[in-house]
């Protein structure tokens, strides 16, 4: 108000000023009521056992199957999605980011031994590099997803663990936050 009506200024200087002015309003601080309402349910630990079970039930039931279908392609990847989030601190970007080629340090050469899943400097909030050994179960079932299961979902060469529509391409955190969040409300009703 006062740069437009007291020092006069025109209008495309008055908008820069209202931009600068709303950057420097203090940010909400906690979780909003939304967040908060949605994390309500993981304050159960029956909750929090069912959330860490279910990936690995999810998987077992579907290496049991013969001929697994391109269905069961997409839900063994959604299971390990879940698996990886329950090990690793992970955003959702940089879970779709994981590059077979880039973050995968095996012991024993490729798909071999222990995981250590490693991301550089600039890869995570706060551009720190970050280390997450993989617990063996987990690298097992990425050894099953990378050899039965992603053949199926036909990413051709794509480097990305979770590839997109186009192999050059990891898919979409907005794509993969939408399946896990529906996955987990269908299975777990939260």
């Amino acid at each position: 108000q006062s740069a437009r009506d007291h020092v006069c200024l025109p209008e495309s200087e008055v908008k820069r000023i209202a931009e600068i002015a709303k950057r420097l309003r203090g940010k909400r601080r906690g979780l909003s009521p939304k967040v908060r309402e949605r994390l309500a349910a993981l304050k159960h630990e029956p909750n929090i056992a069912r959330l860490f079970l279910l990936p690995t039930a999810l998987m077992r039931s579907l290496m049991r199957k013969a001929n697994p279908t391109l269905r069961d392609a997409q839900l063994f990847q959604l299971a390990l999605a879940l698996a990886l989030l329950t090990v690793c601190p992970l955003r959702i970007g940089a879970l779709c980011s994981i590059r077979i080629d880039r973050h995968f340090n095996w012991s024993k050469g490729p798909m071999s031994g222990d995981l250590i899943l490693e991301f550089a400097f600039g890869e995570l909030k706060g551009d720190e590099p970050a280390s997450f050994p993989i617990p063996r179960d987990v690298a097992n079932l990425i050894r099953v997803y990378w050899k039965r299961f992603r053949p199926l979902l036909d990413p051709g060469s794509s480097p990305f663990l979770f590839s997109g529509r186009d192999p050059a391409r990891p898919k979409s955190k907005n794509r993969l936050s939408t399946q896990l969040s529906r996955l987990t409300f269908k299975e777990l009703g939260f």
